[in-house]
């Protein structure tokens, strides 16, 4: 079971919780707890499984799934994307990222590199050249703008 709650859907799903459902839906069916957000606290609502908030989910002001957060896993076709090189990443989701950004120091002074592939709704975080995090949500869409 916990796999599943894993597997990524690009623009549609984490494992069972859709994208731009009422949160509440999962609170209930899955047994969610509010969380405390680690990147802005006070700002989104959080929820998780529990106290390892792997995967995070995060609600709109609208109180729905907006962004999942994973930190243990993320698999696409059965392959796992987190602890793989951006290479391996590329290989996997069989496309380049629309944009590399710039080194900046993370949370815990690390420095990190965020790639974004905003066609699948993908931002994957590089670490020392793995792929460490990973935020999912719906596809960006030129007209979102």
């Amino acid at each position: 079971m916990k796999d599943k709650i894993f597997v990524w859907k690009p623009d549609v799903a984490l494992g069972p919780v859709e994208f731009g459902q009422p949160v509440q839906r999962y609170v209930e069916s899955l047994d969610l707890r509010i969380c405390e957000n680690p990147f802005k606290p006070g700002e989104f609502e959080c929820y998780s499984y529990g106290e390892d908030m792997d995967p995070a989910y995060y609600a709109d002001d609208e109180d729905r799934v907006e962004n999942i957060v994973c930190f243990e896993k993320l698999i696409f076709e059965g392959q796992d994307l987190i602890g793989k090189t951006l290479e391996e990443v590329i290989q996997i989701l069989g496309q380049e990222p629309e944009e590399i950004g710039q080194a900046e120091e993370g949370l815990d002074g690390e420095v990190e590199v965020a790639v974004e592939y905003d066609n699948l709704g993908l931002q994957i975080w590089i670490v020392d050249g793995v792929s460490q995090s990973a935020i999912v949500s719906k596809a960006f869409q030129e007209d979102d703008e």
